[in-house]
């Protein structure tokens, strides 16, 4: 549950800054540090997606039994 809310809040901060972006001139220093927050955010998400997937194969195959994980989900 905590991985969903997390993902909610940074699809959010990728989305305001994309609509900033938009009504920012592509040259200003504003634009080149919404790019860095947003792909960030961005790398951030694809992260959190990913170790969420794995935790959530370990605990569906049984595996995560060994690091006390198994019921947790």
């Amino acid at each position: 549950m905590f991985a969903h809310e997390l993902l909610n809040r940074l699809t959010v901060i990728i989305g305001n800054c994309d609509l900033v972006i938009e009504k920012t001139p592509a040259d200003s220093e504003r634009a080149k540090l919404l790019l860095v927050i947003r792909e960030n955010a961005r790398s951030m998400a694809e992260d959190l997606t990913r170790h969420q997937r794995e935790l959530d194969n370990l605990l569906h195959t049984g595996q995560g039994g060994a690091c006390g994980l198994q019921g947790v989900v």
